[in-house]
């Protein structure tokens, strides 16, 4: 059985748990830090002990590279080496992970930080490969396992939250009383048998809220001439007693109203770098709000950068299927077609549509294949002709499309031939049998 140590190093989008079939993101980097390739077959040759080692390995902050070697030895077919390849930087994400349309909030710096070492070489490696495959599923799955399901981990639980919602606010005490100090003190008695008039204070300047509130970094700035202080008219007023000013009371002191500059200098002392939404140049003649953020486009896409790879050898199987009446088939054996050897024809074009693959995909590198053959078996039984092309190179990407553009187009060849006499044919199964070389190894499709 897998421990936990392991379990929680796999994450759950992969779906290889418990047997480790296949190798996990975990595993994967652990071989990258020691330089290290192993192939699906010789991955599957260690024991479960053995993957486990190196899934833990992989899951470490600091990935022991002799560990992971010492492991990797037990493999047959033995590894290949290939130079390190680090972990991404902890504190910069990758320009297009950023740019992610993700829910409910996109990828930023802090949240990049936060995660651990393995899930960041995880994202970035989710997210090569959906480019690779052109399926942005990929990422968004991965997306939702590593970052959204960390950002849950870090909130409080529910009944915590209800809990705090729920509690009284704090009670504040009122404020102690001002001490008196008139000498004409009266008994509670005597007051509450002949109540005091209320007395007032002089009415407040107009604005003084706005200059009480004024922040200090302008105070030296404004050239105002003072008005006469409010504390000059209450030390005269002739009903006021002696006793403690009120205004001392308030902080900071009056001040006079500011003047603020117009928009326009304002605007012309901005530097032109500026991010102020509310200027947009400086020869802007009156302040206006910004509208709704605006969100850069999405990029249309990009070709993956293939140059640190290793030169390795290639190879890709390609299948696809025509399938026919049965009349159509039987002047298909016997040649008896209006344009002639159909088949020959339907090779030729599949040998010349792979050498212009990057011609028709747009993203597609241009590989310098060494050889491309097109096979077509015909069955009688299903009245069908089986297509293979096979592709190989010797290049730093694979050939996969190389070898299905192959296929698909001599499947169309066959159509275009034989559509004069049967319009209802049909092109089935166009797949990607197997394929081999590369930092994935050797693939072979399991059929259902």
């Amino acid at each position: 059985m897998v421990g936990t140590p392991t379990a929680s190093a796999v994450f759950d989008f992969e779906s290889i748990l418990p047997q480790l079939d296949f190798l996990p993101i975990a595993a994967r980097r652990a071989l990258d830090h020691a330089g290290l390739r192993l192939s699906l077959e010789a991955w599957r040759s260690l024991s479960l002990d053995d993957r486990c080692i190196l899934v833990a390995a992989g899951a470490d902050d600091v990935v022991d590279a002799p560990a992971v070697t010492a492991v990797v030895r037990r493999a047959t077919p033995p590894a290949q080496r290939i130079e390190v390849v680090g972990d991404p930087d902890p504190l910069a994400p990758p320009d297009a992970l950023l740019r992610l349309p993700t829910d409910p909030s996109p990828l930023d710096a802090r949240q990049w930080a936060r995660l651990r070492a393995l899930d960041r070489y995880a994202l970035a490696h989710v997210h090569r490969r959906s480019i690779a495959r052109n399926d942005p599923t990929l990422i968004q799955a991965a997306y939702e396992d590593i970052v959204t399901g960390h950002l849950r981990s870090l909130r409080p639980p529910a009944d915590d939250r209800d809990r705090g919602s729920s509690m009284p606010p704090p009670v504040v005490p009122p404020p102690p009383p001002l001490p008196r100090t008139d000498a004409t003190h009266r008994s509670p008695a005597r007051h509450s048998a002949r109540p005091r008039p209320r007395r007032s204070l002089p009415p407040v300047p107009r604005g003084a809220a706005r200059r009480l509130s004024l922040p200090a970094s302008i105070r030296p700035s404004m050239r105002a001439p003072l008005r006469p202080s409010p504390r000059s008219r209450l030390r005269s007023h002739p009903r006021l007693p002696a006793g403690p000013d009120p205004l001392l009371l308030l902080d900071p002191p009056v001040l006079p109203a500011p003047r603020f500059p117009r928009p326009q200098l304002l605007a012309r002392a901005l530097p032109r770098h500026t991010n102020a939404p509310y200027f947009q140049s400086p020869g802007l003649a009156s302040p206006r709000p910004s509208s709704s953020p605006r969100t850069s486009p999405p990029p249309a896409g990009r070709m993956v950068d293939v140059g640190p790879k290793p030169v390795t050898e290639r190879r890709a199987v390609a299948a696809a299927s025509v399938r026919m009446a049965r009349e159509t088939f039987r002047r298909l054996s016997h040649r008896d077609t209006p344009k002639g050897d159909v088949l020959a024809v339907a090779r030729v074009a599949g040998i010349q549509a792979a050498k212009r693959t990057s011609e028709l995909i747009p993203l597609c590198h241009i590989v310098a294949l060494t050889s491309v053959e097109v096979h077509m078996e015909l069955d009688a039984s299903a009245c069908a002709v089986h297509i293979t092309a096979v592709a190989q190179a010797a290049d730093r990407t694979g050939v996969e499309m190389e070898a299905m553009v192959a296929a698909s187009v001599a499947a169309l060849t066959i159509y275009d031939m034989l559509k004069g006499i049967d319009r209802e044919m049909t092109i089935d199964d166009v797949k990607l049998l197997e394929k081999s070389g590369g930092r994935t190894g050797h693939y072979q499709r399991r059929e259902a």
